[in-house]
């Protein structure tokens, strides 16, 4: 008798998955992908706060340091700090930009899996709409094709999920994540500079 973990693998010839099971598999994927998404919102939100609370925290460094005179801080805790935070602000940007990017790439995965579940369910660029049978009050009545035609266009646009995946991750909201957490690395290298020029 098999194992539960050798039950789940198909034979050197693979097996035919029935309509029951491909919409089961086709609800929790698409499950995950809505979990996906979140995590990646959530932690692109995450890192968005938290760098802007320490670019905040080194302004108001930098107002105590107008204030009490260079000299009167040097060596001291705050001097450590202003030292210090610009190196956290690049180091948790790299940081940010990997967890978003995984966390997108894994909601890609999963739009890759409830694609090809759609497409072996027969949902794909060939089921139309009857005119015949159409209700008056159908909305968007022009469209001919059930699927919308940007998603069945730009998956033909791949000859392989991974090639989708590669390209796509840097797309969409993960281009803007990574894009504000590039930002926050240029501001980081720049209070870097500044302060090696104006401490030492």
């Amino acid at each position: 008798m098999k194992n539960k973990k050798e039950s789940w693998y198909s034979d050197e010839k693979g097996r035919e998955l029935d309509k029951v099971t491909l919409l089961s598999l086709y609800k929790i994927y698409h499950d995950y992908m809505g979990k996906s998404l979140n995590r990646h919102f959530n932690v692109r939100n995450y890192y968005t706060v938290l760098l802007s609370a320490l670019l905040g925290l080194y302004t108001g460094g930098i107002i105590q340091l107008v204030i009490a005179g260079i000299n009167v801080i040097r060596w001291s805790m705050l001097h450590w700090v202003l030292l210090m935070l610009p190196v956290a602000v690049i180091v948790l940007s790299l940081l940010a930009i990997k967890s978003t990017t995984r966390y997108y790439s894994a909601f890609l995965r999963r739009v890759v899996l409830v694609a090809k579940i759609e497409n072996m369910l027969g949902i794909d660029s060939q089921v139309k709409t009857k005119k015949e049978k159409r209700p008056r009050d159908l909305i968007w009545e022009k469209d001919e094709n059930f699927m919308i035609k940007y998603y069945w266009e730009s998956r033909k646009a791949f000859e392989h999920s991974e090639q989708f995946i590669e390209k796509k991750k840097w797309k969409g909201d993960n281009q803007w994540a990574v894009v504000t957490f590039a930002s926050f690395i240029g501001i980081g290298v720049a209070l870097l500079i500044l302060n090696l020029l104006v401490w030492f």
